[in-house]
């Protein structure tokens, strides 16, 4: 991948965390933004960290996001290996991330849920 691509891509993902503080609701144009990050742990090689945000009562999930940060010696080598709608939970976005470093070593997951009111989805009411 060209390093352009990859730069311009962290200054994206960087630009749009720091746009909103973590773990505080944001809300903008009827969009509710809500973050959450795990601590920062140490886990062996291979090993998986997760965290879920969750909508707030009265709102539809429509998306969401994640990042994974690595610390010292797994900076670089950690893996966003899940990013999608929690399958055992609705209305929460759920991220995983991996160790891929040969060591144990510090690592964080970041999650965003995306959610609108859900009267949005409900058809007009006929008069």
């Amino acid at each position: 991948m060209n390093n352009s691509y990859i730069t311009f891509a962290l200054m994206f993902i960087l630009g749009f965390l720091t746009a909103v503080p973590l773990h505080v609701n944001a809300e903008e144009g009827g969009v509710t933004t809500v973050k959450v990050e795990s601590e920062v742990e140490s886990r062996p090689s291979g090993k998986t960290i997760s965290v879920k945000s969750y909508c707030p009562e009265g709102k539809t999930l429509i998306g969401g996001g994640g990042v994974c940060l690595g610390f010292m010696n797994t900076e670089d080598r950690v893996l966003l290996t899940v990013s999608a709608p929690s399958p055992d939970e609705r209305n929460s976005w759920f991220v995983v991330c991996t160790n891929m470093n040969d060591n144990p070593g510090q690592v964080q997951a970041m999650s965003w849920a995306m959610c609108v009111d859900s009267e949005v989805f409900e058809p007009e009411k006929k008069k």
